[in-house]
């Protein structure tokens, strides 16, 4: 499967120490995040309104609104309680192939996140040419893992991170 947003992020990993070059490389790791972040989105707006926008039944913008209803502190609340559950499970318990492939996916979500907010937001960060690589391996690895989650996975998981404060109903 090809990421156009990493083809990017691999366009961006130029050498040397000239100011467009570091540039490039924070830009080359803040894609790498956006990659795995609209990965996430396009289940959303799939699972909720894609049916109906295909039919007409749905303007474009009401699309646009599902695909980003998602928000950044959204996705990690959701990838570090899988993370934190998938450390504490396996402590005790050898995770199954599936929870495996989510806490892939979650440790990788969790680190290009904070890497991007650096690459965003802190004027004294710059990537080096190696961590921008390893940053882009980090999202081609947590893309391989959604991939691995199906399609089914990741209906569940655009659910959760769309429905995170909903309490079940309690059965009578």
């Amino acid at each position: 499967m090809t990421y156009p947003l990493l083809d990017v992020a691999r366009l961006l990993l130029l050498p040397g120490e000239t100011a467009e070059a570091r540039v490039a490389r924070n830009r080359a790791v803040s894609t790498a995040y956006y990659a795995i972040f609209s990965e996430v989105c396009a289940p959303i707006a799939k699972t909720f309104v894609e049916p109906e926008h295909a039919a007409g039944a749905i303007s474009e913008a009401s699309y646009q609104r599902a695909f980003r209803a998602l928000e950044h502190a959204t996705l990690r609340k959701i990838a570090l309680k899988i993370a934190e559950g998938g450390r504490e499970r396996s402590k005790t318990v050898p995770m199954s192939p599936a929870k495996a492939v989510q806490h892939v996916w979650a440790s990788n979500c969790i680190a290009l996140q904070e890497a991007r907010y650096s690459a965003d937001y802190d004027p004294f960060f710059t990537a080096s040419l190696q961590e921008a690589e390893s940053r882009i391996l980090q999202a081609e690895e947590a893309l391989e893992a959604l991939t691995k989650i199906g399609e089914a996975g990741r209906r569940q998981l655009a659910f959760d991170l769309v429905f995170t404060n909903q309490r079940p109903t309690p059965r009578s």
